[in-house]
């Protein structure tokens, strides 16, 4: 029996296109991969916020600045109250002044501001001078007095509201407003000042 000669696969050639996965030759080495395109499209959308997104941020930042803003800025109440405290504790203290000197003192409210008095040698009227506690005050902006009654009777311009040195006093009441915002100063005979709200009496 003739020798069958060996078959001999021909050699792989250097310069034979090699396939890359199901990419197409003829797409060429530079054209993009779907799947890779798809992944960075995704990646973008991710990485950025939309435009309700930043809206509904902005809207919050409005409400809590215009909440910060309403608590920092009192009411006109709140401003009115914090005033008559100060002046109900001042007329104590001039009831105070007025039985520690043994002379009567006076006090009046003129075009905003509150002024004290004392009787001069002549026993006349005057602006009292150089006491650091009972010196003419501004009232609070916009705080008026409304009405100013001794013994439930008005007080004509140019009277005064007296202390005693004797610690007896008149009662009194002082009616203050702030815009639509009221209160009302009581001082009993005694000269013990009390500040009442619209609410009623605190």
């Amino acid at each position: 029996m003739a020798a069958v000669a060996p078959v001999i696969e021909p050699a792989f050639r250097a310069n034979a296109p090699v396939s890359h996965g199901c990419r197409s030759p003829a797409l060429g080495p530079n054209a993009a991969d779907p799947e890779r395109v798809r992944l960075r499209n995704d990646r973008t959308k991710q990485s950025g916020f939309t435009l309700i997104e930043i809206l509904a941020v902005l809207v919050i930042i409005g409400i809590v600045v215009g909440l910060a803003s309403v608590r920092l800025m009192p009411d006109d109440q709140g401003t009115l109250a914090n005033e008559a405290q100060r002046l109900a504790l001042l007329l104590e203290q001039t009831r105070d002044q007025a039985v520690a000197s043994g002379e009567p003192i006076g006090f009046s409210v003129e075009a905003g501001r509150y002024r004290f008095w004392t009787l001069d040698a002549e026993n006349e009227w005057v602006p009292r001078s150089g006491d650091e506690l009972l010196q003419d005050r501004p009232l609070a902006s916009g705080v008026k007095l409304l009405a100013l009654q001794v013994n439930q009777v008005m007080l004509a311009a140019g009277d005064h509201l007296l202390f005693s040195p004797s610690g007896s006093n008149a009662p009194f009441t002082a009616d203050l407003g702030l815009n639509a915002a009221h209160v009302r100063l009581r001082g009993d005979s005694l000269g013990r000042v009390q500040v009442e709200h619209a609410e009623g009496a605190e």
